[in-house]
């Protein structure tokens, strides 16, 4: 890339005081509109979302956008003609539940949208697809109301793997014109799986096993029991998770991490699902996934080493031990289940006449997410209907496929780091202060002569 020159050194020095400037009322806006998300997921889309991300532009990568629009547009650009310095993600599993999100978005009073751009009925070149919504979110200030503009991007889950991946190997890589056409290619094999499962959902009735009062009574009523111990298990464990990762090499392709407690009508179909009775003794003895956490990685590579280090940290725990592991990579289940679980013991010291709670980490890519997230909603309760079975299985075995494509081409792509252009304005901006207090000393001294 060519270098820099004084001028244009200047004009991104100036972006970033005008960056650092707005830093507040970024802050602001980001968490003004996390709290409008939060009112429109309790309004209907919460259900529809299946994660949710948000962050602020590093300066790094506010001034490479900068210079490359200055580059690619041939004029001025200024911090003003950004409009995605903040912004939200929405990632949806299908693409019924990606339109109406975008439908209540566009139906909010919430904030004022400037501009939607349907990347879904017209994909980008390199085959990008989601809806980008501009907004202006408002935010308040000592003058009175202002606004911050900022992007809400709703994308199914298959679109969030492409672009993912095209992002990092496309747009900010190296990748060579055979390799961005095998992009080009994954992106459209993964809408036509997106377009196969929208199709399959609408038409099969998702038939939820109902629950009597009674039950749900019973199952409260032992859970009682037990119950603080699941949730400071959980709270603790969730702890040292985080602070494992926060420490991990690799964190930047760790993509989500979550936790739960299983739900009182999940234990109890569970129980009911094994042949055991609802009784406190039970749910400890048998059901070991009532905690669960779920780390996902951006691919398979990551995915193991983060399984391997994790494991040696496992080791060094005093009160926490491997039970059994479960590795379903390289073999699905026979549904089609592809996924890494580490069954982990949990001693509590205070309570020894309690047995030790068992509970569950799994560990998946991007893409196995992808399918157990939808297998779990939608498809998991029909297990008498062998033909739709079947579809599941043959899906995990193209993800399979899917996967294993992005690998290759990965392997084809050397590491790319975007400038340091903060580093590079800031040195210009030293050596631009030295030179004038040289001056000012020069002067100085000729006066005194």
């Amino acid at each position: 890339m060519a270098t820099l020159t004084d001028e244009r050194k200047e004009k991104l020095l100036s972006e970033l005081v005008r960056y650092r400037y707005e830093k507040e009322n970024n802050i602001n806006a980001l968490n003004n509109l996390l709290e409008i998300m939060e009112k429109l997921k309790n309004e209907g889309i919460k259900d529809k979302v299946a994660y949710q991300s948000e962050r602020i532009k590093k300066e790094n990568s506010f001034l490479n956008k900068i210079n490359d629009r200055m580059n690619r547009e041939n004029r001025d650009i200024t911090y003003d003609n950004i409009r995605d310095v903040v912004g939200v993600r929405l990632v949806c599993l299908n693409l019924t539940d990606a339109k109406e999100v975008l439908d209540t978005i566009k139906n909010t009073k919430y904030f004022e949208i400037e501009k939607i751009k349907d990347y879904i009925k017209d994909p980008k070149e390199s085959g990008y697809m989601g809806y980008h919504v501009i907004v202006k979110v408002p935010i308040k200030k000592s003058s009175g109301i202002s606004y911050v503009y900022a992007e809400i991007q709703i994308r199914t889950i298959f679109m969030d793997i492409f672009a993912r991946e095209e992002h990092k190997l496309s747009y900010k890589g190296n990748a060579s014109l055979e390799d961005k056409n095998e992009l080009k290619k994954l992106s459209d094999e993964l809408f036509f799986y997106d377009k196969a499962l929208d199709e399959l959902i609408r038409k099969e009735s998702i038939n939820k096993e109902e629950q009597s009062n009674e039950e749900l009574q019973k199952i409260q009523e032992e859970y009682k029991k037990i119950g603080h111990l699941y949730q400071i298990i959980n709270n603790k464990f969730d702890e040292d998770l985080k602070t494992f990762i926060k420490n991990y090499d690799n964190k930047g392709d760790i993509l989500h991490v979550t936790s739960r407690i299983k739900s009182l009508p999940s234990i109890n179909r569970k129980l009911k699902m094994r042949k055991l009775s609802c009784t406190a003794k039970d749910i400890i003895t048998n059901i070991h996934d009532i905690i669960g956490f779920k780390v996902v990685c951006i691919d398979e590579k990551v995915a193991l080493d983060f399984i391997k280090q994790f494991k040696q940290e496992i080791g060094k725990m005093d009160n926490v031990e491997i039970t059994s592991i479960s590795d379903r990579f390289a073999e699905p289940k026979p549904s089609g289940y592809r996924g890494y679980k580490i069954n982990l013991v949990f001693n509590i010291p205070m309570v020894n006449d309690v047995q030790p709670i068992i509970m569950e980490v799994i560990v998946r890519t991007m893409v196995m997410d992808a399918w157990a997230l939808h297998d779990d909603k939608y498809f998991n309760s029909n297990t008498n209907n062998p033909a739709l079975e079947k579809q599941m299985r043959g899906l995990s075995y193209a993800l399979r496929d899917v996967e294993e494509k992005l690998q290759r081409i990965k392997n084809n792509i050397k590491d790319y780091k975007p400038l340091d252009l903060v580093s590079e304005v800031e040195l210009y901006n030293e050596g631009k202060m030295k030179n004038n207090n040289k001056t000012l000393t020069l002067k100085n001294s000729e006066i005194k002569k």
